[in-house]
């Protein structure tokens, strides 16, 4: 198979589903369904839904996310120990 011939069957994909142009274009394949099912979701959240951004803004995200979880999890056990020791000073005295 030629360049020319992989090229003009690669422009005949879809832009929004295949996995090629996705992958090139780093977002993920959304029907046109899906797509105004986001917009929708957009329209009544203020938000925009995960899947309208690239994946490496989702990527991102879950690591921002993940990070926020370990954060609140540090504080939570220093907050426990703390107060553990507080109440052993207490019964000591």
């Amino acid at each position: 198979m030629t360049i020319r011939r992989m090229l003009v069957l690669v422009n005949q994909l879809s832009r929004d589903t295949s996995r090629f142009w996705c992958d090139l274009y780093d977002r993920e394949p959304l029907t046109n369904d899906g797509r105004v099912t986001a917009s929708i979701y957009t329209a009544l959240v203020d938000v925009p839904h995960p899947l309208l951004g690239s994946r490496s803004e989702l990527i991102e995200a879950g690591a921002r996310e993940q990070e926020k979880k370990k954060e609140a999890e540090a504080r939570r056990e220093r907050v426990k120990r703390a107060f553990a020791a507080r109440r052993s000073a207490l019964n000591n005295n």
